[in-house]
């Protein structure tokens, strides 16, 4: 199993912005010379101290880390076009050398209906892999030009006998577009929220990873793995396609609660494997709630070893 850590900070705790980013970025240090697997900064813009775009800021990361995955949760699409999401995680991806990862939002938090999330990760998958692409979607037209009579979805280019170059063509717009950079993984693993049932049905079907945020109580949590793996096997796909990460509130020496694992070390590794045998989830995400200190080191030397032994 792999191990993780996000943040949910307080922004009392810092006296500007500034402070914070150097707090995480000592965190994320710790974490890639620690044994830890990945850390996930959450895009938001609902606080002083919230990060807006997390991709920056993890690109900025990837040359100063050499080990630790580089993830992106909570991703939203009513602020990005999903041509910008497919490029921004792309560049992340190169200069991490395939260390990037994306996890999105429930479309009912977002607000939007869940069939345009489903349709960008679509899309997102396809700009990656794709070249000279076109697709036609409910809520995706790519590219501007495309044609009224374009085949619903993805469509590629047919190989024509005579290829113009791009500057022999007059300024045409094409109906066919290539999407760059492309991801340094082959083929990158997307994560997304089944909070809804819309798109636990569907990210099932299509072998998408799921994740479960903190915010959800530990029962409702099993519930909707298992609920998610019965559609996986359904549609004749198997637990070794994806990665069902968890996210969790992690109290050691503390209480716990129906979002929260909690109590000493031996107590909070008998949690984790419990909810490991139930759910059988290969990534545990510790969301965190402030910086520094030793229980990362208690985590990782005590918990995560300990299991792992």
């Amino acid at each position: 199993m792999r191990y993780g850590i996000s943040w949910a900070l307080d922004s009392s705790q810092y006296s500007e912005p500034e402070e914070m980013y150097r707090a995480i970025t000592e965190d994320i240090n710790t974490a890639d010379i620690g044994a830890l697997h990945s850390v996930w900064i959450e895009e938001s813009r609902e606080t002083a101290i919230a990060v807006s775009s997390p991709s920056m800021f993890l690109t900025h990361m990837a040359p100063i880390t050499d080990n630790v995955l580089l993830g992106v949760k909570n991703r939203k699409l009513t602020q990005s076009h999903p041509v910008r999401l497919a490029e921004e995680f792309a560049v992340l991806d190169v200069f991490s050398r395939g260390r990037a990862s994306m996890a999105f939002e429930a479309a009912s938090k977002q607000k939007i209906p869940a069939q345009r999330l489903h349709e960008t990760i679509e899309f997102m998958r396809a700009a990656w892999s794709r070249d000279n692409m076109r697709f036609n979607g409910d809520y995706i037209k790519f590219p501007a030009s495309i044609p009224e009579d374009a085949d619903e979805g993805l469509s590629t280019q047919a190989l024509e006998e005579d290829f113009v170059p791009q500057w022999h063509r007059d300024n045409a717009l094409e109906d066919f577009v290539a999407i760059r950079p492309k991801p340094y993984q082959i083929r990158p693993v997307i994560h997304v929220s089944i909070e809804d049932d819309a798109t636990l049905e569907w990210a099932a079907a299509h072998g998408i990873s799921p994740i479960l945020y903190a915010d959800m109580a530990t029962e409702a949590v099993v519930q909707r793995v298992q609920q998610y793996s019965t559609a996986l096997e359904k549609a004749g796909r198997s637990l070794c396609e994806v990665e069902i990460a968890i996210e969790r509130d992690i109290h050691i020496n503390g209480a716990a609660s129906e979002c929260t694992l909690g109590g000493d070390i031996e107590s909070l590794m008998t949690q984790i494997r419990q909810l490991g045998d139930s759910t059988q989830m290969s990534h545990l995400i510790w969301r965190r709630r402030t910086t520094g200190g030793s229980d990362l080191a208690e985590f990782v030397n005590g918990i995560m070893l300990g299991i792992q032994a």
